[in-house]
């Protein structure tokens, strides 16, 4: 086992490790104090909290390979973990097995939490590999006097192979780690057939058996995305309403805005924002009543459906677990993007998820025709949201319906709005169109509040 050496301990107190630890237990049991009467001295607790982290981690930094050290850096990410759950230390305080009336439940500490019994496994994982040489060393240093019997000179060197073949066996822990982690990722690049080919079967079976590593370690997202080619992307559109009136749009994510740094990082995160309420109900045949109540508000508000694609098809429902995000997004941008006049509210929140959908190769080549225009993007709406994330009306009945934009030959008469039409007749690259937004329309539909809640 390593020991600290006498120089570090007699070292700067940002190089001695354990006065470090002192300094983080310290720090980690002022939070669990602080943390009693939950609600209260968050700044002060989110501040103790933090110089016990860095103090644990200085002290991994110093001393990375004494499990000592390593392993009570991981039982203090646990005490951190502790000191941002009130709820559960005034339950473990008042010695109740139920929630008593007024408990305050800090769920907004839900990540960090995670976060620090992350950490922990991780450190008690390493300590456990650290400990691996020592231990097998020990171990064949009794098995050779217990079933051998030796007491020649020799055996004064047991020890030291043990700890050899420790370290070779921890060695391959570690590589067949490192190998797993590539054969998850290398399955979900080929899990997606390239063109028309075949899945490949074992690619298939080593990415359903690896998705609860790749989903919690997101490596499961941007493999599948550009491979074998990307789809069209999915972005959200937040048109804030105030009690004056106004409105401003807020498009997530937006060139020029969240591509600042060299990388555009920022801007690829923003874009898995809409891909996280991609996830769709698969698509089936619509049910009669909801298809007549969609045609019955599109006569009223004279919002017809898209000419090339049957009514079916428009209507795209995520899944439980996406529209669970929408109040969260919806909460977020209430907050974010007030208004600029302070008495002044914000009144509701639509949201689109907006699929942006590519130019044929021929239709790239006519002048008239942009990758950008307006028509390119189909919006399916969300719902209207109040700034706490309540959805406003679970009934509306353009809920999760697309809301067209379309290009028409100029000249040429307009589709009836629940016609369908052979998507042959729309040459769009033959000369002019005109655009039929009727996004204008919705846009301006007041939504009424009706009792609220999740559909």
């Amino acid at each position: 086992m390593t020991r600290e050496h006498p120089d570090i301990m007699s070292a700067a107190p940002l190089s001695n490790p354990r006065r470090l630890l002192y300094a983080s237990a310290g720090a980690a049991g002022i939070a669990v104090m602080l943390a009693l009467p939950a609600g209260v001295w968050v700044p002060l607790r989110v501040l103790c909290i933090g110089v016990a982290v860095l103090a644990a981690a200085r002290a991994v930094v110093v001393q990375p390979r004494s499990p000592r050290i390593v392993a009570s850096a991981a039982a203090l990410a646990l005490v951190c973990g502790s000191a941002m759950d009130g709820s559960w230390l005034q339950l473990l305080a008042q010695g109740k097995p139920t929630p008593p009336p007024g408990l305050i439940v800090e769920d907004d500490w839900d990540t960090a939490r995670l976060v620090m019994r992350l950490l922990a496994m991780v450190g008690f994982f390493a300590t456990f590999l650290l400990l691996l040489p020592f231990v097998v060393g020990k171990l064949y240093l009794a098995y050779i006097y217990t079933f051998q019997g030796e007491r020649s000179p020799k055996v004064a060197t047991a020890e030291e192979r043990g700890q050899f073949a420790g370290w070779v066996l921890t060695r391959a822990i570690i590589s067949v780690l490192v190998v797993l982690h590539f054969i998850g990722i290398g399955a979900a690049v080929m899990a997606v057939p390239a063109g028309q080919r075949e899945q490949s079967w074992l690619a298939q079976q080593i990415w359903q058996r690896w998705q609860p590593y790749l989903q919690f370690m997101y490596l499961n997202n941007a493999y599948r995305f550009y491979s074998p080619e990307p789809g069209p992307p999915s972005m959200l559109w937040f048109r804030v309403e105030y009690t004056d009136g106004s409105f401003q749009w807020v498009r997530l994510p937006t060139h020029g805005i969240d591509d600042q740094d060299p990388l555009a990082v920022e801007f690829t995160r923003r874009l898995s924002l809409g891909e996280s309420v991609n996830q769709l109900v698969p698509v089936g045949s619509v049910p009669l009543d909801m298809k007549r109540r969609r045609q019955a508000a599109g006569n009223n508000f004279r919002i017809g459906k898209h000419p090339e694609l049957p009514l079916d098809f428009q209507y795209r429902r995520p899944m439980e677990s996406c529209i669970r995000l929408l109040p969260e997004y919806a909460r977020y941008i209430g907050r974010a993007y007030p208004s600029t006049d302070p008495n002044v509210d914000v009144a509701g929140i639509k949201i689109y998820r907006v699929v942006h959908h590519m130019l044929e190769p021929r239709q790239m080549s006519a002048p008239h025709l942009k990758p950008t225009d307006p028509w390119t993007y189909f919006h399916y709406y969300q719902g209207e949201f109040t700034k706490d994330g309540e959805l406003m009306d679970p009934d509306d009945p353009f809920l999760y319906w697309l809301i067209p934009i379309y290009a028409w030959p100029q000249g040429a008469k307009p589709p009836d709005p629940f016609e369908d039409v052979t998507p042959g007749m729309m040459y769009l690259e033959a000369g002019p169109v005109e655009v039929i937004d009727f996004m204008k329309t919705h846009e301006k539909i007041p939504t009424r509040k009706r009792g609220g809640g999740q559909p």
